[in-house]
């Protein structure tokens, strides 16, 4: 589970896990069932995940993929 410590109106980016690739290959991100913890917001608040996939080298690609937003609280 992860802590995060917010105002009103802030927006609060936490990082869950990271992973280095050694290889070449076909690989797949899953994550499920990560605890948040909002502090100190005391309203509607709402949340969305995302991966960053950073591929370094020759053909340096850098994309970021958004999940739906869902409501805390």
């Amino acid at each position: 589970s992860i802590s995060v410590p917010i105002a009103a109106g802030q927006v609060k980016f936490a990082r869950l896990d990271s992973k280095a690739i050694p290889a070449n290959g076909t690989y797949t991100i899953q994550y499920q069932d990560a605890q948040i913890e909002v502090q100190g917001c005391g309203g509607f608040a709402q949340a969305r995940s995302y991966t960053v996939l950073e591929i370094t080298g020759a053909n340096y690609s850098k994309t970021t993929l958004y999940g739906q937003p869902f409501s805390i609280g």
